[in-house]
């Protein structure tokens, strides 16, 4: 088991430090998270080395039986309003993004809504989980799991053409301990961001992050080919139709997804 850690985050709008629990196992990240959110105080941060149920959107199961990932899941609770919650998977993809870029690895960016792509297979995933009343966001719980360092022979075999991992493309090792720390560090910089320029500035960035990845996707909607165009300012895709028309997806729920000439395997 790694050793547990503090954080200290003074500044911070959702808690004055992470702290950190390493387990061995678990399940599942997110349930333990969900189970305990009473009392545990925000800022908390499990991580598991192996889970046996990692979740996924939709109750899909996520492959993280692999100790070579990096599977935890973080809570946050602080009053926020609840019609800016749809932001918190986008901060959290596009801080993954730039911490993986910050350990010398290029071709990596999120993918609309909840995911991370690199040089075109999916890396890492985003699971959000909340609580609100009226319209608070009262508390939040945030899943991610990122592959570190798995040989494609720890992949299930139905993931080979679709996912991958930093030690596939770099054949380093990383460290999960540094990687996590660069991780909450980039959260933090990036939540000063979105509080110093707004919301749409953030969104602007998120875009021009994600956009490349997922303009690689093939849009349908109610059986009608779409392009991805953008993002409106609660987060939904934008799609351009043939027709020229434009609707927006609030949800991977509200369109078909699929990488050209192959069906996307995706597990979150």
């Amino acid at each position: 088991m790694t050793a547990a850690f503090v954080l200290n985050t003074p500044s911070f709008f959702w808690c004055p430090e992470f702290r950190v629990e390493w387990k061995d196992a678990l399940p599942s990240t997110q349930a333990f998270v969900l189970s305990r959110a009473s009392s545990l105080p925000s800022g908390s941060v499990v991580v598991a080395d192996v889970q046996a149920s990692g979740m996924g959107r939709k109750g899909r199961k996520w492959a993280s039986e692999s100790p070579k990932g990096l599977w935890m899941s973080l809570l946050f609770k602080h009053p926020f309003d609840a019609c800016r919650a749809f932001l918190i998977p986008f901060w959290t993809a596009l801080a993954l993004s730039s911490t993986v870029r910050s350990f010398g690895v290029e071709g990596v960016s999120p993918v609309w809504p909840n995911d991370l792509y690199l040089d075109g297979k999916k890396i890492a995933g985003v699971l959000l989980d909340t609580k609100t009343q009226a319209s608070e966001l009262e508390m939040a719980v945030v899943g991610v799991g990122l592959n570190l360092n798995q040989a494609l022979e720890d992949f299930p075999e139905d993931l080979h053409p679709v996912a991958t991992s930093l030690w596939l493309k770099t054949d380093r090792t990383f460290s999960k301990q540094a990687v996590l720390q660069a991780f909450l560090r980039e959260l933090v910089s990036l939540w000063g961001f979105i509080e110093q320029e707004g919301d749409g500035a953030f969104l602007e960035a998120y875009w021009q992050a994600a956009c490349g990845q997922t303009s690689k996707f093939a849009f349908a909607v109610s059986g009608r080919r779409a392009m991805a165009v953008g993002l409106e300012r609660s987060g939904g895709l934008c799609l351009k139709m043939e027709d020229g028309s434009v609707l927006v997806a609030r949800g991977v729920g509200d369109i078909v997804k699929t990488i050209p000439e192959r069906q996307d395997a995706s597990h979150s």
